[in-house]
């Protein structure tokens, strides 16, 4: 998919603009994005480490950016990044333009938020996912803040990354759309409370199923 192809500010959200905020970092004046709205934008928080890394070509004085321009920033990033491949095979080289294809074509879908699923067992471990690709053909690393003390005595079963812990938990909850609800389980032998920071939240989007945030 071409950068040009990309959809316009009106087929993703009429006239989004966001502000900018020239700040100074490691010796040198950059532009960092702010948001509109709380919630999440993955597609800020690339476009904010991108401009700290001095890779994205932003001027510290543009007042405003619409997120056409920023999804098209993002892609020449995409293929920037991924343009040496003289001393690779055919093989890798079709997989990786496939890769870049499919990253594109997801780009606008990170204006407004991606799912992803967490690998306690670390703080970079997450279940890949096209999404979680777009990061790695960046080479922005991701991580997450849900490390379970191995002295717990349900620390093995959260260690799986089966998606095991959500099944469980689906099982005692009643399916009530669009409802938030704090949830104690009892997780093979881990109690996951309100006290202990974790709660169970019903996604708007879609009434059976939940995410686990800290509170």
């Amino acid at each position: 998919m071409a950068t040009d192809d990309l959809p316009n500010d009106n087929e993703i959200e009429k006239e989004t603009l966001y502000k900018t905020k020239a700040i100074h970092f490691l010796g040198r004046q950059t532009p960092i994005i702010l948001q509109n709205d709380n919630g999440p934008c993955p597609l800020l928080a690339i476009c904010n480490v991108l401009l700290l890394k001095n890779n994205l070509n932003l001027h510290p004085e543009v007042s405003e950016v619409s997120v056409q321009k920023l999804l098209s920033l993002v892609a020449e990033k995409l293929i920037d990044c991924n343009c040496c491949n003289e001393d690779k095979d055919a093989g890798y080289v079709e997989n990786q333009q496939q890769n870049i294809s499919d990253a594109i074509d997801l780009l606008p879908s990170l204006a407004t938020g991606i799912d992803v699923n967490v690998q306690f067992q670390r703080i970079d471990g997450f279940e890949f996912t096209r999404e979680c690709a777009i990061f790695d053909l960046l080479g922005i690393p991701l991580y997450h803040g849900w490390i379970v003390d191995p002295q717990e005595e349900g620390e093995p079963f959260l260690r799986d990354s089966s998606g095991q812990v959500l099944g469980s938990l689906m099982q005692g909850l009643a399916v009530v759309p669009n409802f938030l609800v704090e949830y104690s389980a009892i997780v093979s032998g881990l109690t996951l409370t309100a006290e202990m920071g974790w709660k169970v939240a019903w996604l708007k989007s879609d009434p059976v199923a939940i995410v686990l945030s800290f509170k």
